[in-house]
This record gives C-alpha cells, structure tokens and sequence, in this order.
C-alpha cells in the first residue's frame, strides 16, 4: 500500500446469494457473514521416527454462515426452501459472496441449508443463524479497494490553498 492511499471498506456492497435469494438484503448490523472451510487445505502427518509430511486435503466443502434479521422476509423464503428440500431431497443451488469494494469473492455451485436456524424471541428484534454448506466452495478473501488520496494542498473547508 503507498503512502498517498487509504483502503476503504462498505458493508452494504457485500453482495450475498444463494438460489438468486439475496441474502444480504436482510442482514443484521456487526457480524453477518462467516465463510471458513471444512477441512484444513494441508495437514502434517509425523512418522515413527519423526519425520514429518504434509499431506493435502481433496475436500473443498466449506460452510458460510449468514446473520439475517428476524424481522426481515428472507427468512420466509429459506424456510420455504428448507421444508421443499426436507420435501424432496433436491434443494441445492450456487451460492455467490462477492464485495463489491474489494476483492472477495467466495461461490459454490453445490449449496444447501444445513439446518434450519435456532428460534429465539425476545423483546429486542433477535436475529437468525442460516448455515449453508458447499461441496465445491471456492475462497478468495481479497483485501479491500485501494482509495487514492489528493496530494493537493487542502485548507479550510477542504478548499485548495491558494
């Protein structure tokens, strides 16, 4: 990063979906999104005589975790699409996490509800937990856009010196 840049992050050009559902539209405020694999990518493996290996992992299943308010009717339709997989055992769709002021980007084309989220109520607006699980997620946790700084002599009121 040089010296005349400031990175710059916007929460709400987090873009989540899963099934065309855009999930990010009922997102609560702080934590919403959790993305981590399943498995480690590379694990160590210590012979009898102590020599050591790495050995890499073929599983790429991941889980991403979506924070969504209790009030807000994205909830309805995943619960639709719980009881239509529960149904029919067919219910497994892409899902896509990109940031449009970074360079994150996480998908997976074999996406499913893992399990219906823990009701709880109480008098403050709650929220619920939806876990998806990915059978081929894709990870790329990129950093945030780059903003270049003016190096302009600005004074008061952001007005250039003269």
């Amino acid at each position: 990063m040089s010296r005349d840049s400031l990175r710059e992050y916007d929460p709400s050009q987090v873009i989540i979906t899963w099934s065309g559902i855009p999930l990010h539209s009922g997102i609560v405020d702080g934590t919403f999104l959790t993305v981590k694999r399943n498995k480690p990518m590379w694990k160590l493996v210590k012979g009898g005589d102590g020599e050591g290996a790495r050995v890499r992992s073929s599983d790429h299943s991941g889980t991403l975790s979506v924070t969504i308010r209790n009030g807000s009717a994205i909830n309805n339709l995943l619960a639709s699409a719980v009881n239509l997989d529960a149904l029919t055992g067919a219910v497994v769709a892409p899902l896509l996490v990109l940031d449009f002021c970074g360079a994150t980007l996480h998908a997976g084309n074999r996406a499913f509800i893992q399990t219906p989220p823990e009701d709880t109520f109480a008098t403050t607006e709650e929220s619920r937990v939806w876990v998806f699980e990915a059978d081929d997620l894709f990870m790329f946790s990129g950093s945030a856009k780059d903003v270049m700084v003016n190096n302009e002599a600005v004074g008061f009121f952001g007005l250039p010196n003269t």
